[in-house]
Protein backbone atom coordinates (compact mmCIF):
# COMPACT_ATOMS: atom_id res chain seq x y z
CA UNK A 1 0.00 0.00 0.00
CA UNK A 2 1.09 3.18 -0.72
CA UNK A 3 1.81 5.98 1.91
CA UNK A 4 0.04 9.32 1.04
CA UNK A 5 1.93 11.10 3.90
CA UNK A 6 -1.50 11.52 5.62
CA UNK A 7 -0.82 11.07 9.03
CA UNK A 8 2.36 13.39 9.06
CA UNK A 9 0.34 15.77 7.21
CA UNK A 10 -2.55 16.14 9.65
CA UNK A 11 -0.06 15.80 12.81
CA UNK A 12 1.60 18.53 11.26
CA UNK A 13 -1.61 20.91 11.08
CA UNK A 14 -1.88 20.05 14.38
CA UNK A 15 1.42 20.82 16.09
CA UNK A 16 1.80 17.07 17.13
CA UNK A 17 4.93 17.11 14.47
CA UNK A 18 6.88 20.10 13.24
CA UNK A 19 8.31 19.94 10.03
CA UNK A 20 11.95 19.80 9.77
CA UNK A 21 11.85 22.67 6.79
CA UNK A 22 9.49 24.84 5.15
CA UNK A 23 6.35 25.99 6.88
CA UNK A 24 2.87 26.12 7.53
CA UNK A 25 0.96 29.37 7.85
CA UNK A 26 -2.66 29.99 8.23
CA UNK A 27 -3.99 33.96 7.31
CA UNK A 28 -0.35 34.48 6.75
CA UNK A 29 0.85 33.38 10.20
CA UNK A 30 3.06 30.74 10.58
CA UNK A 31 1.84 28.32 13.21
CA UNK A 32 5.42 27.56 14.43
CA UNK A 33 5.27 30.97 16.08
CA UNK A 34 1.50 29.94 17.83
CA UNK A 35 1.73 27.86 21.12
CA UNK A 36 0.21 24.26 20.19
CA UNK A 37 -2.68 24.83 22.46
CA UNK A 38 -3.78 27.88 21.24
CA UNK A 39 -2.91 25.99 16.80
CA UNK A 40 -5.58 23.08 18.34
CA UNK A 41 -8.38 25.18 20.33
CA UNK A 42 -8.74 28.33 17.78
CA UNK A 43 -6.90 27.68 14.68
CA UNK A 44 -8.74 23.63 13.72
CA UNK A 45 -11.72 22.04 14.51
CA UNK A 46 -10.35 18.27 13.87
CA UNK A 47 -12.99 15.17 13.17
CA UNK A 48 -11.38 12.33 13.14
CA UNK A 49 -12.27 8.61 11.15
CA UNK A 50 -13.47 7.18 15.13
CA UNK A 51 -15.30 9.48 17.11
CA UNK A 52 -14.03 9.58 20.70
CA UNK A 53 -16.96 9.83 23.29
CA UNK A 54 -17.09 8.86 27.06
CA UNK A 55 -19.74 6.34 27.52
CA UNK A 56 -19.86 6.87 31.74
CA UNK A 57 -19.46 11.35 31.04
CA UNK A 58 -22.66 12.59 30.35
CA UNK A 59 -24.65 13.77 27.40
CA UNK A 60 -23.18 17.26 27.97
CA UNK A 61 -19.65 16.32 28.61
CA UNK A 62 -19.60 15.12 25.53
CA UNK A 63 -20.95 17.62 23.28
CA UNK A 64 -19.04 20.45 25.29
CA UNK A 65 -16.02 19.02 27.73
CA UNK A 66 -14.99 22.85 28.09
CA UNK A 67 -18.61 23.87 29.63
CA UNK A 68 -18.42 26.52 27.26
CA UNK A 69 -22.20 26.65 26.05
CA UNK A 70 -25.60 27.39 27.81
CA UNK A 71 -28.29 24.31 27.46
CA UNK A 72 -30.10 25.66 24.42
CA UNK A 73 -26.58 26.26 22.55
CA UNK A 74 -26.33 22.83 23.21
CA UNK A 75 -29.59 21.35 22.26
CA UNK A 76 -29.49 23.30 19.03
CA UNK A 77 -26.33 21.82 17.98
CA UNK A 78 -27.85 18.32 18.93
CA UNK A 79 -30.73 19.79 16.82
CA UNK A 80 -29.08 20.94 13.69
CA UNK A 81 -27.01 17.05 13.34
CA UNK A 82 -30.43 15.22 13.87
CA UNK A 83 -29.72 13.65 17.31
CA UNK A 84 -31.59 15.97 19.80
CA UNK A 85 -35.33 14.32 18.85
CA UNK A 86 -33.53 11.01 20.01
CA UNK A 87 -32.33 11.94 23.01
CA UNK A 88 -35.71 14.59 23.79
CA UNK A 89 -37.98 11.82 23.47
CA UNK A 90 -36.56 9.40 26.18
CA UNK A 91 -36.94 9.10 29.75
CA UNK A 92 -34.21 7.89 31.73
CA UNK A 93 -36.43 4.49 31.52
CA UNK A 94 -35.47 4.39 27.89
CA UNK A 95 -38.81 4.45 26.75
CA UNK A 96 -40.03 6.80 23.83
CA UNK A 97 -42.41 9.69 24.83
CA UNK A 98 -45.41 10.57 22.87
CA UNK A 99 -44.65 12.36 19.38
CA UNK A 100 -46.90 15.32 20.59
CA UNK A 101 -44.14 16.38 23.10
CA UNK A 102 -43.90 19.67 23.14
CA UNK A 103 -40.52 21.53 21.25
CA UNK A 104 -37.13 20.21 23.45
CA UNK A 105 -35.46 23.22 23.81
CA UNK A 106 -38.47 24.06 26.60
CA UNK A 107 -39.46 21.55 28.38
CA UNK A 108 -38.61 21.32 31.99
CA UNK A 109 -36.27 17.64 31.40
CA UNK A 110 -33.95 19.36 29.43
CA UNK A 111 -30.81 19.92 32.05
CA UNK A 112 -31.96 15.75 32.92
CA UNK A 113 -31.09 14.85 29.59
CA UNK A 114 -27.72 16.74 28.98
CA UNK A 115 -26.90 15.36 32.28
CA UNK A 116 -27.39 12.13 32.04
CA UNK A 117 -24.58 9.60 31.69
CA UNK A 118 -23.98 8.58 27.15
CA UNK A 119 -24.40 5.25 28.67
CA UNK A 120 -28.17 5.72 30.22
CA UNK A 121 -29.84 7.36 27.00
CA UNK A 122 -30.31 4.77 23.58
CA UNK A 123 -27.39 3.54 22.09
CA UNK A 124 -25.84 4.88 19.43
CA UNK A 125 -24.87 3.54 15.71
CA UNK A 126 -21.50 3.85 14.42
CA UNK A 127 -23.48 7.00 12.14
CA UNK A 128 -24.99 8.52 15.14
CA UNK A 129 -21.48 8.07 16.76
CA UNK A 130 -19.83 10.35 14.26
CA UNK A 131 -22.76 12.55 14.16
CA UNK A 132 -22.68 13.71 17.88
CA UNK A 133 -18.67 13.96 17.14
CA UNK A 134 -20.10 16.10 14.34
CA UNK A 135 -22.08 18.21 17.03
CA UNK A 136 -19.45 19.00 19.17
CA UNK A 137 -17.40 20.80 16.15
CA UNK A 138 -20.18 22.43 15.14
CA UNK A 139 -20.27 23.47 18.76
CA UNK A 140 -16.58 24.59 18.51
CA UNK A 141 -17.47 26.45 15.68
CA UNK A 142 -19.81 28.75 17.17
CA UNK A 143 -18.08 30.74 20.41
CA UNK A 144 -18.94 34.05 21.42
CA UNK A 145 -16.38 36.35 19.60
CA UNK A 146 -13.50 37.44 21.11
CA UNK A 147 -13.45 40.96 22.74
CA UNK A 148 -10.18 42.95 23.10
CA UNK A 149 -10.73 45.92 25.25
CA UNK A 150 -8.89 49.18 23.66
CA UNK A 151 -9.56 51.95 25.55
CA UNK A 152 -13.36 53.19 25.67
CA UNK A 153 -13.81 51.12 22.17
CA UNK A 154 -14.10 47.40 22.40
CA UNK A 155 -13.24 45.69 19.49
CA UNK A 156 -15.15 41.90 18.68
CA UNK A 157 -13.35 39.62 16.05
CA UNK A 158 -15.00 36.86 15.10
CA UNK A 159 -12.93 33.83 14.29
CA UNK A 160 -13.67 30.73 12.08
CA UNK A 161 -11.79 27.86 12.67
CA UNK A 162 -10.62 25.53 9.74
CA UNK A 163 -12.55 22.10 9.85
CA UNK A 164 -10.24 19.17 9.33
CA UNK A 165 -11.86 15.67 8.50
CA UNK A 166 -9.39 12.75 8.53
CA UNK A 167 -11.68 10.27 6.83
CA UNK A 168 -14.12 10.71 9.14
CA UNK A 169 -16.82 9.28 7.11
CA UNK A 170 -15.13 6.40 5.70
CA UNK A 171 -16.79 4.25 7.55
CA UNK A 172 -20.43 5.13 7.30
CA UNK A 173 -23.32 4.14 4.99
CA UNK A 174 -24.03 6.12 2.01
CA UNK A 175 -27.03 8.23 3.73
CA UNK A 176 -25.23 8.94 6.93
CA UNK A 177 -22.17 10.09 4.85
CA UNK A 178 -24.44 12.57 2.81
CA UNK A 179 -25.93 13.64 5.66
CA UNK A 180 -22.76 14.72 7.01
CA UNK A 181 -21.57 16.47 4.18
CA UNK A 182 -25.33 18.19 4.10
CA UNK A 183 -24.44 20.01 7.79
CA UNK A 184 -21.16 20.41 7.07
CA UNK A 185 -22.17 22.23 3.86
CA UNK A 186 -24.57 24.35 6.36
CA UNK A 187 -23.06 25.02 9.19
CA UNK A 188 -19.07 25.28 7.99
CA UNK A 189 -18.91 25.34 4.37
CA UNK A 190 -21.97 28.30 4.07
CA UNK A 191 -20.39 30.46 6.95
CA UNK A 192 -17.44 30.67 5.31
CA UNK A 193 -15.11 28.02 7.22
CA UNK A 194 -12.04 26.49 5.40
CA UNK A 195 -12.78 22.81 5.06
CA UNK A 196 -9.90 20.19 4.45
CA UNK A 197 -11.72 16.96 4.08
CA UNK A 198 -9.13 13.81 3.38
CA UNK A 199 -10.60 10.81 2.04
CA UNK A 200 -10.03 7.27 -0.05
CA UNK A 201 -13.67 7.91 -1.35
CA UNK A 202 -13.73 10.65 -4.10
CA UNK A 203 -17.11 10.11 -4.45
CA UNK A 204 -17.97 11.35 -1.50
CA UNK A 205 -16.92 14.79 -2.33
CA UNK A 206 -19.38 15.51 -4.77
CA UNK A 207 -22.01 16.69 -3.22
CA UNK A 208 -21.57 20.52 -2.52
CA UNK A 209 -18.86 20.98 -4.64
CA UNK A 210 -18.18 24.06 -6.13
CA UNK A 211 -15.59 24.43 -9.26
CA UNK A 212 -13.51 27.86 -8.85
CA UNK A 213 -14.27 27.25 -5.26
CA UNK A 214 -12.93 24.13 -4.28
CA UNK A 215 -9.66 22.02 -5.10
CA UNK A 216 -8.40 18.84 -5.01
CA UNK A 217 -5.03 17.39 -3.95
CA UNK A 218 -3.93 13.83 -4.45
CA UNK A 219 -0.98 12.76 -2.62
CA UNK A 220 1.45 10.23 -3.09
CA UNK A 221 4.50 9.23 -0.58
CA UNK A 222 3.94 12.97 1.26
CA UNK A 223 4.10 14.80 -2.21
CA UNK A 224 1.03 16.76 -3.99
CA UNK A 225 0.97 14.66 -7.07
CA UNK A 226 -1.84 16.76 -8.63
CA UNK A 227 -3.90 19.94 -8.03
CA UNK A 228 -7.21 20.54 -10.10
CA UNK A 229 -11.28 20.37 -9.82
CA UNK A 230 -12.75 17.11 -8.95
CA UNK A 231 -14.76 16.84 -12.26
CA UNK A 232 -11.78 16.53 -13.85
CA UNK A 233 -10.56 13.56 -12.20
CA UNK A 234 -13.47 11.66 -11.88
CA UNK A 235 -13.95 12.08 -15.48
CA UNK A 236 -10.99 10.65 -16.64
CA UNK A 237 -10.46 7.70 -13.94
CA UNK A 238 -8.89 7.46 -11.09
CA UNK A 239 -7.18 4.18 -10.26
CA UNK A 240 -7.13 2.78 -6.76
CA UNK A 241 -4.71 0.85 -5.18
CA UNK A 242 -5.87 -2.44 -6.64
CA UNK A 243 -5.85 -0.77 -9.86
CA UNK A 244 -9.51 -0.48 -10.20
CA UNK A 245 -10.89 2.75 -11.80
CA UNK A 246 -13.81 4.70 -10.37
CA UNK A 247 -15.37 6.88 -13.44
CA UNK A 248 -17.70 9.73 -12.87
CA UNK A 249 -21.04 8.19 -11.92
CA UNK A 250 -19.51 5.25 -11.56
CA UNK A 251 -18.96 3.09 -7.79
CA UNK A 252 -16.78 4.60 -5.96
CA UNK A 253 -13.10 3.62 -5.61
CA UNK A 254 -10.23 3.55 -2.74
CA UNK A 255 -7.26 5.53 -4.99
CA UNK A 256 -4.43 7.80 -2.74
CA UNK A 257 -4.88 10.24 -0.44
CA UNK A 258 -7.70 13.33 -1.51
CA UNK A 259 -7.56 16.43 0.41
CA UNK A 260 -10.07 19.07 -0.25
CA UNK A 261 -9.81 22.03 0.79
CA UNK A 262 -13.17 24.62 0.90
CA UNK A 263 -12.23 28.47 1.50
Amino acid sequence: MKRSGKSTFVLSLLRLLDPSSGSISVDGINISDVSRSTVRQKCFISVPQDPFLLADATLRFNVDPNEHYNDEEIVTALKNTQLWKQFSRTEQTGHQQPSSTEDPIITSNVAQILDSPLSSLPQLSTGQQQLLSLARAVLRAQPPALTFPYADHPISVETRPILLLDEATSSLDEETEAMIYDIIQQEFTDKGHTVIAISHRLGALRKGWKKGRDVLLRMVEGRIEWVGDLGDVLSEGVEDEEGAKEELGGEEGRGSEENESRA
